[in-house]
């Protein structure tokens, strides 16, 4: 149901995935809804926790209701029972994005993409005529990317397995933050099954198979402690998409 503040119609619907983010967030949220605000761009911010303990929990709905008392555009927390992964998270952020909304965009918690580049996916979304998709990129010219050596290796190498399997001409499938349009989301919202790390192909595979344009943008980034991105989730991930699971 459209809530007052979404009357109107919004340029973007920000879902922002977080499991155990209480120290990162406070930071990232902040800064991000400062950088909307003055963006002139009307959008509604959903944090979405992706079953945290009860701790932290209390904790990100407390980041939460602060940002929200500053920034009316931000939702109050959506708390899902149990851990499902991010792109669950993602796509239960998205499923309640109001009616009139132009675009649906997600970002990661941990501010590894700055605001400027989530304002800058979001205006190139919105900007014309045409619907498209928009991805950050770490990985065309122009991105200024801060990454330890090894991160850098694994993501050039998965970034090729995925073009060899899939045919996917995407240089960088896996960077935290992507907007696509709402009616495109919500054509194939009941097809997707990718409830973790595999959702960013599996939405690039939609968009391939419904002739929608994808395009890459360069965005600054920058590797942030503390990663959630575990071996096995790595190495699950690989398998996936060396099996075409996804």
């Amino acid at each position: 149901m459209d809530t007052p503040e979404t009357d109107r119609i919004l340029d973007c619907f920000v879902a922002l995935p977080c499991f155990r983010e209480s120290r990162r967030l406070p930071g990232f949220l902040l800064q991000m809804c400062e950088a909307l605000a003055k963006s002139s761009l009307r959008v509604a911010v959903q944090v979405v926790d992706d079953g945290s303990e009860p701790e932290e929990l209390e904790l990100t709905r407390k980041v939460t209701d602060e940002a929200r008392a500053k920034y009316p555009f931000v939702r109050d927390l959506l708390a899902l029972g149990r851990n499902r992964g991010k792109g669950m998270a993602i796509r239960e952020g998205w499923n309640v994005a109001p009616r009139r909304c132009r675009c649906l965009v997600f970002v990661d918690a941990d501010g590894a993409v700055s605001s400027e580049g989530l304002i800058a996916v979001i205006r190139e979304a919105i900007s014309g005529e045409s619907k498209q998709m928009v991805i950050a990129s770490r990985r065309v010219p122009g991105s200024k990317v801060v990454r330890f050596w090894h991160r850098r290796l694994m993501s050039w190498l998965f970034s090729s397995v995925t073009r060899l399997t899939y045919g996917l001409q995407v240089r960088d499938t896996q960077c935290g933050c992507k907007a696509l349009p709402k009616e495109f989301y919500d054509s194939i919202r009941d097809q997707l099954r990718q409830e973790r790390y595999g959702l960013d192909i599996e939405l690039l595979l939609r968009a391939r198979a419904c002739d929608l344009p994808v395009e890459e943008i360069a965005v600054p980034w920058t590797e942030q402690a503390d990663s959630k991105l575990s071996l096995m989730s790595v190495l699950s991930l690989f398998a996936s998409v060396l099996l075409k699971r996804i």
